[in-house]
């Protein structure tokens, strides 16, 4: 097996992901590594396919425009924002926006094998397979559905999550991944050749991957791809630990107690997860020499300003924020639909907008002044 877990990391995962701020990943094979990475590039326009529609409710047959996968927790809808954000401000003129797909796709994954790449944009955003499984049985098994945070009940779940981010990042129109050798029993580590084969498929058909815990660093190389303003990629983070998501369930802060770091540290999770864990190592080696590729210099400029604008941003629209449900777990969903671009999805996008403005206009007279 290319993943190496090793004796002490039990207590590594007990006091890094136990209060998930920090990135872990078992050791991924360098040559294995090495085959998957890729550095990014994008020497065309923009996508943009004009549309009447800024959300595209259901997936069409469309084989052009923008397509964002929401991975679940992974920063999804904050980056589902930045999709429609994209869309909304490159529109072609006042009655069409530029076409974007950004829904949850396992139940409805897309055929995508046959996309225009001279005029779509494929991308989405991986996290730690851990820290990412455990945000998801916090919210939506232990907060919405009231599971008992037990660790029977936590790990229960965890066995449900095998491969979750290669799964969904399928562009065959299937689950991906479904004909698996099934890692249940920990003697077996699964096809290994089939799982680094699915994911270098990921690494070749996707345009990017950014990678969660590197948010502002993969917004600014998607905005340097692109060719965007620094104004494009503002955001607000859409769901935050101890607040309450769209459906005003109040999310409940996540921990992982030593028995289920145990588990999270155990041949059957590594196994039921190699995937996953290539996927993630490959993304961040990836952005890494995307950075490269655009060179440092620009990359550091462009991070800067947006660090720059994006605490300009909190300070002028912290309190002009109207998500679907308040702080205090009210439903305000009428009001957030003239704040939001879709659900909780990018909202406090006009004060956003007004600070992107104002902050252009002073970095051109600023330039008029040299």
């Amino acid at each position: 097996m290319s993943l190496k877990p090793y004796p002490w990391l039990v207590l590594l995962l007990f006091l890094f992901l136990g209060n998930l701020t920090q990135t872990f990943a078992p050791t991924v094979d360098k040559t294995i590594l090495d085959n998957l990475t890729r550095a990014f590039s994008w020497d065309l326009k923009l996508p943009c396919i004009p549309s009447r529609d800024l959300v595209v409710g259901q997936p069409s047959p469309s084989k052009t425009g923008l397509f964002f996968v929401k991975i679940p927790k992974c920063a999804s809808s904050t980056n589902a924002g930045i999709a429609y954000r994209i869309s909304a401000r490159h529109r072609k003129d006042s009655a069409h926006v530029c076409r974007v797909e950004a829904q949850h796709s396992a139940r409805r994954p897309r055929d995508l094998r046959n996309r225009d790449r001279k005029h779509s944009f494929l991308w989405t955003f991986v996290r730690d397979p851990a820290k990412r499984a455990i945000s998801s049985v916090f919210h939506l098994k232990i907060s919405r559905d009231g599971l008992a945070p037990t660790d029977t009940n936590i790990i229960a779940h965890l066995r449900n999550s095998d491969n979750q981010m290669t799964r969904y990042t399928t562009t065959t129109g299937r689950r991906g991944l479904e004909e698996f050798p099934s890692a249940a029993n920990v003697s077996q580590t699964g096809d290994s050749g089939r799982m680094q084969r699915e994911v270098k498929g990921r690494l070749v058909d996707y345009d990017f991957i950014g990678v969660v815990e590197r948010q502002d660093e993969s917004l600014v190389v998607l905005r340097l791809l692109l060719g965007l303003d620094a104004g494009d990629i503002l955001y607000h983070s859409s769901k935050i630990s101890g607040e309450y998501d769209a459906r005003c369930v109040k999310i409940q802060k996540s921990f992982i107690s030593p028995g289920v770091a145990a588990f999270l540290s155990s041949d059957e999770w590594l196994a039921r997860n190699e995937a996953d864990y290539m996927l993630f190592a490959a993304a961040n080696r990836s952005l890494d020499a995307t950075i490269d590729k655009l060179g440092r210099q620009a990359f550091e400029a462009a991070l800067a300003e947006h660090h720059a604008l994006m605490a300009l941003a909190q300070t002028e629209c912290a309190d002009k924020i109207v998500p679907p449900c308040s702080k205090d777990g009210h439903n305000q969903r009428k009001a957030s639909m003239n704040n939001c671009y879709w659900n909780d999805n990018g909202c406090g996008y006009p004060c956003l907008d007004e600070v992107s403005k104002r902050f252009q206009e002073q970095k051109e007279r600023a330039s008029e002044r040299r």
